[in-house]
């Protein structure tokens, strides 16, 4: 892990507050958003670095995707969050985004436990997570077998992500200046 350059750090908490603003508002991240993200991110890493630059940019964006496309294609992200992390993959680059996906994660889990106890959905929850992991088992995607699994769906327990990972870049940021 290393503290990106002051004008890649910019890029990231501005892309990160707008994502969760507009997430916690309208529960969308736009498509303005992503793409001008991932344009600034790929022109100021050319012009920071070179081909270097570049090739960072295409790697942080290719991991990014491949991990939230696997996670869209199960119905438990949505296309935002996917163009959002892919987005601070070709800002962050491979090994920074790594990070902010750990710590995106780490926030995550404790804060949607909580919002399971308060909703009164814990055993269902447990239920859920025992049918994701039969259905996952079989090699099928588990919203087949539940339609409440894909996040798409009205009663589905769902979380502005663009919010957590706002946080989780917040915190990278800090402790990538303290290491």
């Amino acid at each position: 892990m290393t503290l990106p350059h002051p004008a890649l750090q910019a890029i990231l908490v501005a892309v990160a507050m707008a994502a969760a603003v507009t997430d916690l508002r309208s529960r969308r991240i736009p498509n303005w958003l992503t793409v001008s993200a991932v344009v600034a991110a790929f022109a100021v890493r050319a012009a920071l670095s070179g081909w270097t630059g570049v090739l960072a940019a295409a790697m942080g964006f290719a991991l990014a995707m491949a991990i939230y496309a696997a996670l869209f294609a199960l119905r438990v992200m949505g296309g935002g969050d996917v163009k959002l992390m892919a987005a601070l993959g070709a800002i962050a680059g491979p090994a920074n985004w790594l990070v902010i996906f750990f710590i995106t994660s780490l926030i995550g889990g404790p804060i949607v436990l909580v919002t399971v106890l308060l909703r009164g959905r814990l055993g269902k929850t447990l239920r859920n997570v025992w049918a994701i992991l039969l259905q996952l088992a079989r090699l099928r995607p588990p919203y087949e077998a539940n339609p409440e699994l894909d996040v798409a769906h009205p009663a589905s327990v769902g979380l502005p992500h663009g919010a957590m990972i706002a946080l989780g870049v917040g915190v990278f940021l800090a402790v990538a200046r303290l290491v």
